[in-house]
Order: structure tokens, then sequence, then C-alpha cells
């Protein structure tokens, strides 16, 4: 693969004489040029994506009366599936999707945390289309150890819909009762409950990861969504663009998608290689958004200190006003790094991804809530009406910091994951 030599001058300040070339340093980068491309093509999708919402921004927030109560503007997700194609960049080719990868899902991300809209991208595009893909990968179905036909087959059926964006998914897993697969004469019937689904009451298709039986671990399942035990209820929250739903199985038809997420036997890897994995991108996922929002806050904070007048000068230009933006612009700043590097140890599978997932998930979390905090202080009286955006980043930074898993929570990962002490059990992840 060729590379771009670039140069860079490392100069000493001083008097601009002659004699000072001697103090010009230039040092040979190697830059992989395909990389630089690849970054210059990300950027151009993230403005493509940036331009639609913030076009369709207004009629299509959480809180807008175009919005229904639980739902998402359909308009503009028929526009960002069909024009721009975001529900299918994870999928591959074979089953009708771009063949990209994670983290243009994870650019996606960003910019819907940045907008704070609803949308089923989360739920279906990234996480349902996933279990997919890695239950197809490691799938025995319903037959012999080593036939991967029953995943691969689900994969094959029903991502297509997925990657077009005429239909949506949705994980059931969460906090609640443990879900359980029992198999009879008829199939597989689901009994179990779960808390706190992302869009489980508005998803067309719902999977589930169950225990079947005496088998180790859980299996994928798809659940029969027509079926009158199964019952879902959105539950009440107040972030309006993150739709959670408490999902309810008795004796639900289903069908089997792949074999148990049974433990390794190194005992060096994750016991559940694919709900780990799963975990792992959720945490991550999140804190795009987390990122996003964060960094739409600052942007709007600076701007209105600029405005702001106070005793005859706009408020930006106090020392202390400047200190408190440069303190936001670290944070957002060291999140966004923490998020991108969580983002490409996923997408690479490398081995540290699940130490920087909890590592982006618990620092995200907080400098999120910080900066939210913050933005409704410097806002001053305005900052806390309903009239301003403001109010609507605040809640979404709380929301999303309990969703997949506490700052706390993912701490006593990251300490189990290093080999370090930690004082108590780390708490279930709401």
């Amino acid at each position: 693969m060729r590379a771009a030599k670039w140069s860079s001058l490392n100069c000493v300040i001083g008097p601009s004489t002659a004699s000072e070339v001697d103090s010009i340093e230039v040092n040979s980068i190697e830059v992989d040029s395909a990389e630089v491309n690849r970054d210059a093509e990300l950027l151009e999708f993230r403005s493509t994506v940036r331009r639609v919402l913030e076009r369709h921004a207004a009629s299509s927030a959480a809180d807008s009366p175009q919005t229904p109560a639980g739902g998402y503007d359909p308009q503009l997700w028929k526009l960002l599936t069909h024009q721009v194609g975001v529900a299918g960049l994870a999928v591959p080719e074979r089953f009708g999707g771009s063949g990209f990868g994670y983290l243009e899902c994870h650019l996606v991300l960003e910019e819907l945390g940045r907008a704070v809209l609803a949308s089923p991208f989360l739920a279906s595009a990234v996480l349902a289309t996933q279990a997919l893909l890695l239950a197809g990968d490691s799938a025995a179905g319903d037959s012999a150890a080593g036939d991967s036909a029953a995943g691969n087959t689900a994969a094959a059926e029903l991502l297509p819909d997925l990657a077009a964006g005429t239909r949506t998914a949705a994980l059931v897993w969460g906090t609640g009762d443990p879900l359980t697969a029992t198999r009879t004469e008829a199939g597989w019937l689901i009994n179990g409950r779960m808390r706190h689904v992302l869009d489980g009451a508005r998803a067309d298709l719902l999977l589930a990861f169950a225990e079947p039986g005496p088998e180790p671990g859980p299996a994928l399942f798809l659940l029969d969504v027509t079926h009158p035990g199964l019952q879902r209820d959105l539950l009440p929250s107040m972030d309006q663009s993150l739709h959670l739903a408490e999902v309810r199985c008795r004796a639900v038809p289903a069908r089997r998608l792949s074999s148990s997420d049974a433990p390794r036997l190194d005992h060096q890897q994750p016991a559940r290689p694919v709900l780990s994995r799963l975990a792992d991108l959720a945490a991550t996922a999140i804190t795009a958004e987390q990122v996003g929002g964060a960094r739409r806050c600052l942007e709007f904070t600076v701007e209105y200190t600029k405005t702001r007048v106070q005793f005859g000068r706009p408020i930006g230009s106090f020392q202390a006003i400047k200190h408190r933006l440069a303190d936001l612009l670290v944070l957002v700043e060291s999140a966004q790094s923490a998020s991108q590097a969580a983002a490409r140890a996923w997408a690479d599978d490398a081995e540290d991804a699940s130490v920087l997932a909890s590592l982006a998930k618990s620092y995200s979390s907080e400098a999120y809530r910080a900066v939210t905090a913050e933005t409704l202080q410097l806002h001053g009286g305005i900052g806390f009406t309903w009239e301003h955006q403001a109010h609507r980043y605040f809640k979404h930074a709380h929301a999303t910091s309990a969703l997949f898993g506490t700052p706390t929570h993912h701490r006593h990962l990251l300490a189990t994951h290093l080999g370090l002490p930690t004082p108590n059990p780390a708490p279930n992840p709401a």
C-alpha cells in the first residue's frame, strides 16, 4: 500500500535571521494515503448526515407535536434510509446492505446525539443487526453442532428489510427476569419479563436472548410479535428521545436463530462471547450519542456567551467564563477520543475492546452530564425553560448515563479487566 510522505517543520521561536535556519528540523512522516482518503470520506459522510438532520430537526424533535408519543418521525427515517442509506451501513452487501462497518454507524450516532432526535437507528441498525450477524457466525440453530444454516438463513431473511429501513427490530435484553425457552412438540416457547428494552414497544421485529432449557448459555430467538402472550408497554421517561419498554412473554412462540452462547473452556475469553461483544457494542454506541450531544451543547453555549451582555460587555469575555468553557472543551475532546478508540477497537475485534468500551462509557457519561449542567448554568434563567433546547440535552445526558450500565458499573468492570481489587461487585446495568 502506497504511503504519502509529509514533512513537519519544528522551528525554534526566535529572531527571523538566516542563522536561525539551522534550528529548523525537518522530519519525514509516513502517512497511509488510503487512511487519509478513508478519513476524508468519513468526514464527508458525517457532513451529509448532519445537513439532513439539521434540515428536519425542528419537525422531528422528540417533543415536537408532529412526533407521536413513543415514536419517531417516519418521514425523516425514510429520508435517512432511502437517500442516505444509514440502516444498511453495517450490513454486508450479500444481505442487501452497503457493506461498510461500525465506524460509519458511530458517526451517524454522533450526529443523532447532536440533534437529540428519536430514531430506531441504535436499536435496529446497530444492536439488532449486529446480533443477527454475530448469531449467524456462531449459529448451530436447531440442528446438530456445526450446522450454521439457521443463523445464516435468518440473516438472509431479515437483514434485507432492516437494511432498507422498511422494518425495524429491537433486541430484548435489559433488566428483569431472565427469559427462558422451553422446547415443545410445536416449537420453542419463551417466558419471562424484560425492562428497559430500547425501542421494544414500537419495533416490527423482536429478537431475544433466552436460556434454552438445560443447555448452557442463552440463544437468540425471533419472537412472534402477533401472539397475545406478548405484551409491550412503553415506560415513562423524562428523555423523550429515548424510548424504553417493558416486554413480557407468556408462552410466546419463537424461532431459534443461534446455538447457545456457552462458556469457553480456556476461561481467558468472555464466558458468553456473543453477549459480551453486544454489551461492548451497546456501551460504545451510546457514547457516540453522548459525545455528539456534549459537543453541540458546548457550541451553542459558546455562541450564547458571545451575545449575552452583562456590565456592558459579552459575558464570554470574562476570564472566569473562559476558564469554564475551556474545561468543557477538555471534557468533550477527551470523551470523543475515548469513544472513537472504543469504536475502532470493536470494529477491529481487538483484545482490549471490552476495556475501552467500559472506559469510554464511564468517562463519556460523566462528561456529558457535566457539560449539560454547565450549559444550564451559563445560560442563566433561559436555560431552565422548556422553550430552550438545553433541557433536552440535560435529560438525554442523565438517561444515557444509566443506559447499558452506569459509570460505576463500568468502572467495576474496568477494574476487573485490569486485575484491580474492587470493594463491591459491579451493580447490575440499567
